[in-house]
């Protein structure tokens, strides 16, 4: 039977009560008045049915009308509606020349580009009450907030041990990369200027380890003999520059200043020409900007006194090998992916583990954020993609993305965010795994539909600690495919789990 082409606000059947078939069939729904929160758990062992019912659930949230990221970390979540046809919009990220990527520097402005623009030229146009709100956005995103969230990130995904002075020079380093674009996370309106990249932090890292000495150019790069002649020319202008700037401008100081930084430059282009015409060409034109890092720096408004000691460049220069490895990804670049409304299916089963954990934590951080700006769903009029909810994020084995221990417990990190704010702001998250140990206790305690599968007999021990349950009751879904454990408030429901041509008859009657 084909699937209803409008579910919004009605149940989604999961199965019959297995002790009273003469009740109605047990539902869930995230937009009825009794679900406390959209969120969905789902635990099983492999091949108990968990990918399988996230599909339908899917298939589901689509006819729904919802806004839909599935991040498919093993490569089989192809959504197939009833004839077989691929559903959704397929974004694949490949570990190597990979045609979309996810800058980590894009961040959210928190208002409308009219909002913003309003706010910078003319913000007494603006009614008080919406003026105020407009700044607790703007105050809430931009730069600074991406900032502090990339570096939770990459200590989540690769230095989890990371301590406050490496915080503090990775967060110098962001703050100065996106500098070097002319963004300041205080001056709202450089925020529309074009992002940095990865590539532009190794670039500051680079000029860093030269202006300390740590890193010269090669000599393949530039002859001893031109370094020679070139670095005192680039020294005394230097010197000269700084001191026209104490100079009074009508003095004839300044005009014999200026003249003598003309000669000098002349010198370094005459320099430069001759050994061009020569056929020394093993270094490039660049090479000479990098023997005066000062004026690169100036060039960025870059204080570089604060990379001076041994140990910021110990701290940097392991930080850049970290940037490296995400710049080899990839897979962070400026091509955004095409998402559209609806189902969005991103395929990230090619990358190291490490980088899928890095590119759903910036994915999950971008939709929470955007949905946060938007402020309380209750109190939007347009409620048109559901009553309680318009937007979910759904992630198959969650054990991938939960990280360690100490991670997977951490309520700063954005699994445990969404589970625990997001629900009034309309977004609801979806996850599964095989293992209840995958899940914190506090995690579990924010998922108002919970459904447990067949688990394996290892497992049984740690499901029932974590769920609650008796081994009686554990026992139901040990017996074969089909039985669940389901529970939509208080307690567990033996459940035997609808196909899916019975699901959706039951569910076109629903929406009939």
């Amino acid at each position: 039977m084909s699937a209803p082409l409008n579910l919004l606000n009605k149940n989604f059947p999961l199965g019959a009560h297995a002790n009273r078939e003469d009740t109605p069939p047990i539902c869930w729904n995230p937009d009825a008045n009794e679900s406390i929160n959209p969120h969905l758990l789902i635990t099983a062992t492999s091949g108990a049915g968990k990918t399988t019912l996230l599909k339908q659930i899917a298939r589901y949230l689509t006819f729904a009308k919802k806004h839909i990221y599935l991040f498919d970390l093993k490569g089989d979540m192809i959504i197939e509606d009833a004839n077989g046809n691929p559903m959704g919009n397929y974004i694949e990220f490949t570990a190597w020349n990979s045609e979309y990527g996810i800058n980590p520097f894009e961040f959210d402005t928190g208002a409308t580009e009219e909002e913003i623009k309003a706010f910078i030229e003319a913000p007494e146009t603006i009614e008080s009450k919406a003026l105020t709100e407009i700044r607790f956005k703007i105050q809430n995103s931009g730069p600074k907030v991406q900032v502090e969230r990339l570096i939770e990130i990459i200590k989540k995904n690769f230095l989890p041990n990371m301590g406050t002075i490496q915080k503090d020079y990775l967060m110098y380093l962001f703050n100065d990369t996106y500098l070097m674009k002319g963004i300041v996370f205080n001056e709202i309106e450089t925020w529309t200027k074009t992002l940095p990249s990865l590539e532009n932090t190794l670039e500051l890292i680079e000029q860093i380890k030269i202006h300390f000495n740590r890193g010269m150019p090669k000599e393949d790069s530039i002859t001893k003999e031109f370094s020679r002649e070139i670095k005192p020319l680039l020294i005394n202008l230097k010197a000269l520059e700084d001191r026209l700037l104490s100079v009074n401008a009508e003095s004839e100081e300044k005009s014999e200043i200026e003249t003598s930084i003309q000669k000098i430059n002349d010198k370094i282009d005459e320099s430069f020409k001759k050994y061009k015409e020569d056929g020394k060409n093993s270094f490039k034109e660049e090479d000479i900007a990098r023997f005066n890092t000062e004026k690169w720096f100036e060039k960025y408004k870059i204080d570089f006194t604060k990379y001076a000691s041994k140990e910021a460049l110990r701290t940097i220069e392991k930080m850049a090998s970290y940037i490296n490895a995400l710049v080899s990804a990839g897979t962070f670049h400026s091509k955004r992916p095409p998402v559209k409304p609806g189902l969005n299916i991103i395929n990230i089963s090619g990358l190291d583990v490490k980088i899928q954990r890095f590119i759903v934590d910036i994915w999950l951080g971008k939709v929470f954020n955007a949905c946060k700006i938007r402020g309380e769903y209750a109190a939007r009029k347009n409620k048109n993609r559901g009553n309680k909810c318009d937007t979910f994020v759904m992630v198959d084995e969650s054990k991938l993305i939960a990280g360690s221990s100490r991670e997977k417990n951490d309520p700063y990190s954005y699994l445990n965010r969404i589970a625990t704010e997001a629900r009034g702001v309309g977004l609801g998250i979806i996850v599964a795994s095989q293992s209840a140990d995958h899940f914190p206790p506090e995690f579990l305690k924010n998922f108002y539909m919970q459904i447990i599968l067949n688990t394996s007999i290892a497992d049984s021990d740690t499901v029932r600690k974590s769920f609650g349950i008796d081994k009686e009751l554990l026992s139901f879904v040990q017996q074969g495919w089909g039985n669940a454990l389901v529970k939509s408030g208080r307690q567990f429901i033996k459940t035997k789990l609808f196909e899916n041509n019975k699901r959706w008859e039951i569910a076109s009657e629903y929406a009939a």
